[in-house]
């Protein structure tokens, strides 16, 4: 695969094997080396005394579900034993553990989403969070993510009370890959209850998703 149409491979991975995930697929404060972020351009909103007032979820109560347009179900499968920050899920046929819901352990860059996810989950709107992920020589990104605060989300019959997480994947090193994954996150179960994929550069370019159903878990 030619290194300047590339690439996306890894964010793809991270978002429901559609394109994290919302990891993720999860936005910048201040640009990488004098590149002006897209993210830049992205108003934070803070949180309302009342929703401030809740600690954010880390994993959805187990049997919570959520049913996409795109013909794949979530389904969440409670926290993993002895590992309170990982999310075990079914996405689709497929049965991982995720840092937070968002990143699963076998995907490069597993430790530094882990705590970056963990800052911008727990830290106030525009809290920020930067790593890079390196897979092989064309497969290098740059990834930020940003709390982008406070929305009341009304998806698939019910409103929710949102925090917006934005993942910028930019590639670099030869690699031209470059979307921002936005993931609306309900704060009190942790599920993301929607997700905005944005096509900037190179391959792949995915598709979004709607829920058509949520089912939060007893």
């Amino acid at each position: 695969m030619d290194a300047l149409r590339d690439n996306g491979r890894a964010v793809s991975r991270a978002t429901h094997g559609r394109i994290p995930l919302w990891l993720a697929a999860a936005c910048l404060a201040v640009g990488f080396a004098g590149h002006t972020s897209a993210q830049q351009l992205a108003q934070v909103s803070p949180y309302p005394p009342a929703v401030a007032a809740i600690t954010p979820a880390i994993c959805p109560p187990a049997g919570s579900r959520v049913e996409e347009n795109i013909g794949i179900t979530l389904v969440y499968l409670g926290t993993v034993p002895g590992h309170p920050d990982l999310c075990r899920e079914q996405r689709g046929q497929a049965v991982g553990d995720y840092y937070y819901g968002v990143w699963m352990t076998s995907w490069p860059g597993a430790s530094e989403a882990k705590l970056a996810l963990r800052r911008v989950i727990f830290g106030p709107p525009g809290t920020v969070a930067r790593f890079d992920t390196i897979e092989g020589p064309s497969l290098k990104w740059h990834e930020t993510l940003r709390n982008e605060g406070y929305e009341h989300l009304h998806v698939a019959g019910r409103y929710y009370n949102t925090m917006k997480i934005a993942h910028e994947r930019e590639g670099f090193g030869g690699n031209l890959y470059h979307s921002i994954v936005t993931q609306w996150r309900d704060i009190r179960t942790g599920m993301t209850v929607y997700m905005n994929y944005q096509h900037i550069s190179g391959w792949p370019e995915a598709d979004a998703w709607s829920p058509t159903k949520i089912t939060v878990g007893p």
